[in-house]
């Protein structure tokens, strides 16, 4: 549901006469394309959080009466309607901005006096004629109301700057013809800040590995998936004067469109005084690695430090396939009351070490994974059968790698309610085993168990680790690309599906 926030202190209401009519250009009036750059407070669980974005609206200008879309947060394409007045541009108060399932929405203006919020008459942008553009410094609160001035704020917008023209896309980096990669394993400590259970924010690590492509073009480094979440996308280096690889920091790697909206990917390497700067790799001949001794940020902006996280002790090894037994996988078991409230969600968040027993890259294509469970003294393999994982086409015991339904199977968690909440509640354990087929000889890792018998008697109400001593909050959508923050739509949640308006 939609979150709202109320402020405390006693507001004074204002007496306008108000119809519950979108605002809708004149007839002959032609909106123009405009950048906006506007970060909306939204209220939440926690309080508000900030919500930066970048996006194409309309502005139309009809003499001095000017019409701007974009500063409502849950109603985007809404316009409100100003008048421009030298360098201000002057919109009233509680413009109406259409309804949804919790019904309608104004647009209203506030102004602190003291400790007290009083509604405004109007609200104003600073208004540039030369540029065409329009800016909103934040010096009060323009928000989303669900009735003219009752100071009940769904969103409010912090800042936001209005220029001429549609957003341009950065464009990705173009990888020569026919270029010959090799494949390698990117193994990294992963870092990001993230909150606990009370809100509060820390950085937590763990180790990353993700399967890239490398190659060589003369002087240039191309490497392909770098960032998990948009593994097609590519980055280039080029050799400098010392003969190392470097990456211009800013360059852009790739977005991911969820629920409607643009998350922009841009690599760089962050200094200690936390400032972007050049990404340098280091090709070792002898063995054909790429190391770094900086540290690389995946980040939201091209300029400024925003980061969705960072990874350090950057090793990139290649992979050559070989008969091998792979590291042990490590795994969480939850429950979570469905937001539905009529059943509970049983998963698990799940680590696949794309290593062997030596710490020597794999060759994912080779590599799966399997659970087991322990009833009635018996240890037998778990199956997905398709007929209640309807996204399946067929029964699956064993998952290959990087394998996902979109649903109830995602790169890094699994469903397991599906299979019947009894039938959950005989098993006194659950295993995980790791697969390898390398060369065509298969081993296994050793099966990691947890012990389910205090999980049941606690009747589900906490969580049972398998030797993961990095587990953490991780967020992913339904196609299984990590997240750093739960967006609009549903989410995975620590394997949790959690709808977020």
């Amino acid at each position: 549901m939609k979150r709202i926030l109320t402020f405390t202190a006693a507001l004074v209401f204002t007496l306008l006469a108000l119809a519950a009519d979108l605002v809708t250009l004149p007839e002959g009036v032609v909106a123009e394309d405009y950048t906006l750059n506007i970060t909306y407070a939204i209220a939440g669980q926690n309080g508000y959080q900030d919500n930066t974005k970048e996006f194409t609206t309309k502005v139309a200008f009809d003499g001095n009466d000017v019409y701007v879309a974009g500063l409502a947060y849950y109603f985007p394409s809404s316009y409100v309607k100003g008048t421009i007045s030298g360098n201000q541009a002057i919109f009233a108060s509680a413009q109406y901005l259409g309804a949804d399932q919790y019904g309608d929405e104004y647009l209203s203006c506030f102004t602190l006096d003291g400790n007290d919020v009083v509604p405004s008459a109007t609200f104003g942008l600073v208004y540039d004629a030369q540029a065409r553009s329009f800016t909103f410094t934040g010096n009060v609160f323009i928000g989303e109301t669900s009735l003219p001035n009752d100071g009940s704020l769904y969103a409010y917008v912090k800042s936001a700057v209005f220029t001429p023209g549609a957003v341009v896309r950065p464009q990705p980096v173009e990888v020569p013809e026919n270029l010959e990669t090799t494949d390698y394993m990117l193994m990294a400590t992963y870092v990001v800040n993230e909150p606990d259970e009370t809100g509060q924010f820390h950085l937590t690590s763990e180790p990353y590995q993700i399967p890239v492509s490398v190659g060589f073009d003369g002087d240039d480094l191309y490497i392909q998936g770098l960032v998990e979440n948009v593994p097609e996308s590519w980055a280039k280096a080029t050799k400098n004067a010392q003969g190392n690889y470097v990456l211009s920091f800013g360059q852009y790697a790739g977005t991911v469109v969820l629920y409607g909206e643009n998350y922009d990917y841009y690599l760089a390497a962050v200094s200690r005084m936390n400032k972007l700067e050049d990404l340098v790799f280091t090709y070792h001949p002898e063995d054909g690695s790429i190391t770094s001794t900086q540290t690389m940020v995946v980040n939201r902006n091209k300029k400024t430090l925003e980061a969705y996280y960072w990874l350090k002790d950057i090793a990139i090894k290649k992979v050559a396939e070989k008969e091998a037994t792979p590291a042990n996988p490590q795994f969480t078991f939850h429950a979570e009351p469905s937001p539905y409230g009529s059943t509970t969600w049983y998963y698990a968040s799940i680590f696949i070490p794309l290593v062997d027993t030596e710490d020597v890259p794999l060759a994912t294509d080779k590599l799966s994974y399997m659970f087991y469970y322990k009833k009635d003294g018996q240890e037998l393999p778990v199956t997905f059968p398709k007929n209640k994982y309807y996204m399946l086409e067929n029964d699956m015991t064993e998952i290959p790698f990087g394998f996902t339904d979109k649903l109830d199977i995602g790169l890094h968690f699994i469903y397991f309610e599906k299979l019947g909440i009894s039938e959950l509640q005989s098993w006194t354990a659950l295993g995980l085993q790791s697969i390898y087929r390398g060369n065509d000889v298969e081993h296994r890792s050793d099966i990691t168990w947890v012990d389910l018998t205090e999980f049941w008697q606690t009747q589900g109400i906490s969580t049972v680790s398998a030797d993961r001593s990095s587990a953490k909050t991780a967020i992913y959508n339904l196609s299984g690309q990590r997240l750093q923050q739960a967006k609009k739509g549903l989410n995975i949640i620590n394997g949790k599906k959690v709808i977020v308006r």
